[in-house]
């Protein structure tokens, strides 16, 4: 099934009781807005209907909208740009311990008292 992120705002008691009550009911956020999203619509259009006011709406969006939503299209990352490698790069160094420096941190990192 294909969706769409919608992002709206809530108040945070409303969402703190609504989150409640799905997961004591074991039931998805989502779940719920759209069944609530559906029984609004299904309403409306009923209204709507018997008020005629439904055929003008869809004559007037069937004239303005097209049938199905364009699909964004994404740009595909041009790789090229990773492979380039700059003149100037040095790989990191690793540091080199010599005898007593190796002992230093070892003796550092277990003596209380340093």
């Amino acid at each position: 099934m294909n969706s769409i992120l919608v992002n709206f705002h809530i108040p945070p008691p409303l969402k703190f009781k609504v989150d409640t009550i799905n997961k004591y009911r074991n039931v998805s956020r989502t779940s719920v807005i759209n069944q609530l999203l559906e029984t609004y619509v299904l309403d409306q259009a009923s209204k709507m209907k018997s008020s005629g006011e439904l055929n003008e709406i869809i004559q007037t969006l069937s004239k303005q909208l097209p049938l199905k939503p364009k699909k964004k299209s994404r740009k595909k990352p041009d790789w090229n740009i990773f492979a380039k490698k700059e003149e100037s790069y040095d790989p990191p160094v690793e540091p080199i311990f010599h005898g007593s420096e190796d002992n230093f941190w070892i003796d550092r990192l277990t003596d209380p008292k340093l």
